[in-house]
């Protein structure tokens, strides 16, 4: 398994914990992914239309954030950071995607485990927040590496941005 090729980079532990970010306008590119029970069937091909061209284009120098808004069972909301630069032509988007802005302000958390938990660790995150007097309007799932990615570094890490008032 050390041969292997990673396509994600390690996540360091602590770089998103317990963090009070605030957004003015924030630009994403939103796209949206099908689901099963919330399991993404095209969460790969949706990167590929709508992040490559990013990438590409050299709008990503960090690495990249992408959160997702799993709304349903049957779909999620997928909203990719556009670290817009001027001098740098913004590639034209996919059909299927749309520029979104976030304003406010988001509370992280970080969590370690298997997917299959995440919504358990954002119930209870909601709950520690609202036992604080913080009202919750949305939790966001930050998924820091794919599941190879996860096998491959033994560790799969999933941050938590809580949208507060």
């Amino acid at each position: 398994m050390p041969n292997e090729a990673v396509c994600c980079p390690e996540y360091v532990v602590g770089s998103l914990a317990d963090q009070v970010l605030e957004w003015n306008e924030k630009v994403f590119v939103k796209d949206r992914v099908r689901c099963l029970f919330h399991i993404p069937l095209n969460f790969s091909a949706v990167m590929k239309r709508s992040g490559r061209p990013l990438i590409d284009a050299g709008l990503w120098q960090n690495q990249m954030l992408v959160l997702s808004d799993e709304k349903s069972n049957w779909y999620s909301d997928v909203y990719i950071e556009l670290e817009e630069d001027e001098g740098v032509e913004t590639p034209p988007l996919h059909a299927k995607a749309s520029r979104a802005k976030f304003s406010g302000k988001f509370v992280t958390k970080e969590c370690e485990g298997p997917y299959q938990k995440a919504h358990v660790w954002a119930k209870d995150f909601r709950d520690e927040l609202e036992a604080k007097g913080i009202q919750v309007n949305r939790i966001l799932f930050n998924y820091r590496t794919c599941p190879k990615c996860a096998k491959k570094y033994g560790k799969n890490w999933i941050v938590l941005f809580a949208e507060v008032e």
